[in-house]
């Protein structure tokens, strides 16, 4: 499996992400770097792609790589938080991602049974806040 983190662009700001994503984000890989995954897949036999970020369908290039990545063969899993869904702009990603066997959305962990993650950001010691940004 190759695992690609797309960027910190997210349309939520959840408290427990573990990327720190969130609509004030820009930090996203750049066209080459996606270009040198898509080379990757090519020369090797890996079976899965794993498409991570923020919310990966924010990349320019999102739909590129999973075109691509499912022409040669790949199965493609896309990370998505299902609310991108929503605005109008992005209403077309469902049927993009069935047409192309995009893996359908997997959700975050949010809550079980009324109980909260164990480990949730800036909660626990496994899990720090970064520095502020001022």
């Amino acid at each position: 499996m190759l695992q690609v983190n797309l960027g910190k662009r997210c349309n939520q700001a959840c408290h427990h992400c573990h990327v720190d994503a969130g609509p004030a984000r820009t930090e996203v890989m750049a066209p080459d770097t996606v270009d040198a995954c898509l080379r990757v897949l090519a020369e090797h036999a890996i079976p899965v792609l794993d498409i991570t970020g923020g919310a990966p369908e924010l990349h320019p290039d999102f739909q590129r790589l999973v075109t691509t990545a499912r022409g040669l063969g790949r199965r493609v899993i896309d990370r998505c938080n299902l609310t991108i869904t929503q605005p109008r702009i992005f209403q077309h990603l469902p049927a993009f991602l069935a047409e192309h066997g995009g893996g359908g959305g997997l959700l975050p962990y949010y809550q079980a049974r009324g109980r909260r993650p164990p480990a949730r950001r800036g909660r626990s010691p496994n899990f720090r806040l970064p520095p502020s940004r001022t």
